[in-house]
This record gives C-alpha cells, structure tokens and sequence, in this order.
C-alpha cells in the first residue's frame, strides 16, 4: 500500500487519537522546565534532579497502573481518568511551596500524565488491527515528536512571562484532551478477571477449541468468522464467549460428577471404637 491509502485506511478515531495526544503532548510544558523552575526557586541542582527523578518514578507506577486501569474500566475512560487527574496534579504542583510537597506533587504529578500511554497504545490496537499496528504507531509517533518539538518553544514564551503559566497550560491542555476522550474516542476493550482471557481469545482468534477432559479429544470447534478489528463490546463478540463459557462449564460439571460418584463408591476406613455413633453403640 501507498503511503496515500496508508493514510486513508486509517479511522476516524485513530485520527482523534492522534489528535489529542498532539494536543496533550504540545501541553507538556513543565517537565522541559522542572530543573530552571525549581532553581529559580533557590533549591540546589541536586534538589533539582530529585524532582526530575521524582517525575520519572511517577512514570514507573503510570505504566502499571495505567495498563491495569485500561482493561479493568477501558481506555477511554482510563485517558479521562490519567487527563483530569493531571490537571490537578500539575495545578497542586504550582502551589507547593516545601520541598518534600514538591517531590510528593512531582511524583504524583508524573504518574498521572503518563497514565493515559498503556490505555491510547492498547486502543490504537484495537482501532486497526495487526495489519496497521506498525503504520498507526509510526503516525502516533509522529504526532508525540511533533508536539514536543513544537510545546517547548511556547513554553519557554510562557516561562519569560509566570512559570504559573506553564502549570496552568499544562493543565489546560490536559483537560481538554480529557474532554476529546470522553465525547469522541470509542471505549476499547473493557475485561473483568473473569472473562479477560476467554474474551481476548474470541476477539483475536480465527478458530478456538475447546479440550475434552480426556487428553487428546476435542469437545467442541468453534469458527469466529468476523472481520477484524473486532470490538470486544459487540454482540457477536459476547455471544462467542458465551458459548464457549458454557462448553468450558459443562465439561467441568460433567467432570466434577464423575468424581463424586468415584468417591461414592471408595472403601470407607473403619472406624475406631471411640469415633463409633451412638446409635451404632446401641
């Protein structure tokens, strides 16, 4: 395919995606000036690399969480969620005045603007699919360098003025990628422990068997004929997990009676004259 039909094969709402993470990513105004900010402010370069690392500790606990977050309530709303959440953060940020408020509003900080990254990755995997994935992230990532050649200029135009603006910029943006999320961004992918794995199988796979508790016989074939990329909240989607829940099901019931009916016929130990019954004592 041309880099043309690359382009138009894409879907409206990977374009969105792209979009408010440019939007989000020309925001990031205070990481390119958290050093200048906290020196400005009379702490030492090393106070000021703890910051930074504090930032990128946040970073670390933003990946689990958010890829947690992404299949327990689904990416929209865990971008909401890490978007909203950043906004605060970064406004609590502009008005800690101690240095351990400010490495604890850092970290927090961090970890709630990077939290959106696992759920709009995820979402851009099921928006196109495994044929686009490579073409779709080189575009995300054209959008993220983008922005980011572009937001620190506008951030050092602010920073000349208040670095209050940097913080309410950041947060401004943030919010407004959040807004983007909630009203045009679909939901994605949304798993309970409980049907996660069956229900990635039934959404990625072409054909899934289910074993019989005997080894090496088939209990039942099953054809998921359905296009890709396939939406795990469709109808079809849910009526293939449930059929394939009540084949697993019924051949654990079937396996559980057999083996209360092998325990019912397994010799008994005698018992000892003081663990006899009373009646049978009579």
């Amino acid at each position: 395919m041309t880099l043309r039909e690359n382009l138009r094969a894409l879907p409206a709402p990977a374009w969105i995606l792209f979009g408010g993470t440019f939007i989000n990513r020309f925001g990031s105004f205070v990481m390119p000036f958290l050093v200048l900010y906290l020196t400005r402010n009379g702490y030492s370069i090393a106070q000021a690399g703890l910051g930074v690392g504090a930032y990128g500790a946040g970073h670390v606990f933003a990946s689990a969480l958010g890829g947690h977050l992404a299949d327990r309530i689904g990416r929209r709303y865990t971008i909401a969620l890490s978007m909203f959440a950043s906004a605060i953060a970064m406004l609590a940020l502009s008005q800690a005045r101690t240095f351990p408020s400010i490495l604890i509003m850092t970290c927090l900080a961090g970890t709630a603007a990077e939290m959106y990254r696992p759920a709009s990755q995820a979402l851009l995997v099921d928006l196109v699919g495994a044929d686009q994935s490579v073409f779709a992230f080189g575009m995300y990532r054209f959008a993220v360098n983008l922005a980011f050649a572009a937001g620190p200029a506008t951030a050092g135009f602010l920073a000349d003025r208040s670095f209050l603006y940097l913080f309410v910029g950041d947060a401004v943006t943030s919010i407004v990628y959040g807004v983007i999320a909630l009203v045009a961004l679909p939901h994605g992918l949304r798993s309970d422990m409980k049907n996660e794995r069956l229900g990635e199988a039934v959404r990625l796979a072409d054909r899934i068997v289910v074993l019989h508790s005997h080894p090496g016989r088939i209990r039942r074939e099953v054809m998921v004929d359905l296009p890709h990329p396939r939406n795990f909240d469709s109808p079809q989607i849910s009526e293939l997990v449930s059929l394939v829940r009540r084949e697993i099901e019924d051949e654990v019931t079937k396996v559980n009676a057999q083996l209360a009916a092998e325990d019912q016929w397994k010799p008994q130990k005698p018992k000892s004259p003081g663990e006899l019954d009373i009646g049978e004592g009579i």
